[in-house]
């Protein structure tokens, strides 16, 4: 019987690539296709077998809300208003819908979120689908508590667009289309300042209501259907959960939802974000486990660690970190921070002494950590070795990595409103696949726009 003869094609699909898609939900053809080049581009620059864990935190949602039908669920905050579920049909096919009431008070009325990937120069779209039940007028507000704003009234009855004006925040745009059952649906577009911002869904008796009011208690405005995306105004996508982070938790290396497979487990007020990346919420319990000991899983003498960040923030103490970090014997540390205080670019692994950079450039880019003999440690930005440190290898931690925070001898601390767009820990690597490495990452992130 002849031998049976696979051949690879080169422009076709890495079956890696296609475990790993597959495994994670993702069909947005355009994530797809970045998967499988990001792959092939490992496997060409050496750098796949390296590779221990890989977390392109990549997934194809486009709504960034939470519970976006639901708005009486605790992911949305009330103030002075009531939410009542109500017997409607709506243009995104439900056959109910949420009556935002304003109380019978002289008070500021609204649903609020606060959002920490909106940030960094983003643009921005919010949107929801409305009709009147006793008011005319709804405002979409997006602030960033420091003064800066966003905002546009719609009168949901006759379909115009009202008041709109901005501070600090760009207002770019502001749309308002009718839809079926009565329904219009309205968004204003945005580009950020470099702030979280604060979503704003009120209710108004009136354009340009932009102080306390009295409400009657009764009237109202129908809503459903609430959106926040990247770039553009798209259709609509529901989200009926208050986790978005499930898509973005698996190792590109071995994509199953395992802790042996070195999956990110969440915790419980993270949130990943589509295409974007993870970004740190608004407090320390940010973070994720991944489930990866380095004793158990890396050699002393031959590792690496590298982060990618998406944003620039400067070189503080608040920049996100990746790895864990013991201050009761720190020859077990093994993290990499971009940024860290006036000292730039700190890096530990299994090193008795922290080993820094001094640069005065970005927190944007590509860095890591890289060992390759037992006496040195290099530093790397975007694929440029930029420093030696003779720092000598004094054993491994049995501890568990942590990325978007800091696992601290056992007490993880996160980082708030800080953008990671990649992450890699293995074997050490060379100059060349250093290099073949970031310029793999950084194609995968321009084509998915991040």
């Amino acid at each position: 019987m002849p031998k049976r003869i696979t051949y690879y094609i080169s422009g076709g699909i890495d079956p890696d690539a296609l475990l790993f898609y597959t495994a994670a939900g993702i069909t947005d053809s355009t994530s797809k296709s970045a998967i499988n080049k990001l792959v092939k581009s490992f496997k060409a620059g050496g750098v796949w077998n390296n590779l221990e864990a890989a977390y392109p935190l990549v997934g194809d949602k486009i709504n960034q809300l939470t519970q976006s039908e639901d708005l009486s669920s605790a992911d949305w905050g009330k103030t002075a208003v009531t939410v009542s579920s109500v017997a409607q049909n709506t243009p995104i096919g439900t056959s109910t819908c949420y009556k935002i009431i304003p109380s019978a008070t002289t008070a500021w009325h609204y649903l609020t979120r606060v959002v920490a990937t909106i940030q960094y120069d983003d643009t921005l779209v919010l949107s929801c689908y409305a009709k009147p039940s006793g008011y005319d007028w709804l405002r979409l507000l997006l602030e960033d508590g420091a003064g800066g704003y966003a905002r546009c009234w719609f009168n949901v009855n006759t379909g115009t667009i009202g008041y709109n004006d901005s501070s600090s925040i760009t207002l770019l745009d502001s749309v308002i289309t009718a839809e079926s059952d009565g329904f219009y649906r309205i968004s204003i577009k945005v580009s950020g300042n470099g702030r979280a911002l604060n979503i704003w869904v009120s209710p108004s008796s009136a354009d340009n209501q932009s102080g306390t009011w009295l409400g009657d208690g009764t009237s109202g405005v129908f809503a459903i259907g609430l959106q926040l995306e990247y770039d553009t105004l798209t259709a609509y996508e529901a989200v009926t959960t208050s986790v978005l982070a499930d898509q973005i938790k698996l190792n590109l290396k071995n994509p199953l939802d395992t802790d042996a497979a070195h999956r990110i487990v969440w915790n419980s007020e993270i949130t990943g974000f589509s295409k974007k990346g993870y970004v740190g919420g608004n407090s320390l319990n940010n973070w994720g486990d991944i489930k990866l000991a380095p004793a158990t899983y890396l050699s002393q003498n031959d590792a690496h660690l590298s982060i990618t960040s998406g944003t620039d923030y400067g070189l503080t103490a608040q920049w996100i970190d990746f790895g864990l970090f013991e201050s009761t014997g720190t020859s077990s540390s093994f993290h990499v921070t971009p940024g860290f205080d006036i000292q730039g670019m700190r890096v530990r692994l299994n090193s008795s002494v922290p080993t820094t950079l001094q640069f005065n450039t970005t927190t944007m880019g590509t860095f890591m950590g890289n060992r390759i003999n037992s006496s040195q440690i290099e530093l790397y930005v975007d694929g440029v070795l930029v420093d030696t440190e003779t720092s000598a290898s004094t054993g491994l931690s049995s501890r568990s990595m942590h990325i978007g925070g800091l696992n601290e001898n056992g007490t993880t601390t996160g980082k708030s409103a800080r953008r990671l767009t990649f992450a890699t820990v293995g074997k050490g690597l060379t100059s060349a696949q250093a290099l073949a490495m970031k310029n793999a990452i950084a194609t995968f992130n321009t084509t998915l726009n991040r």
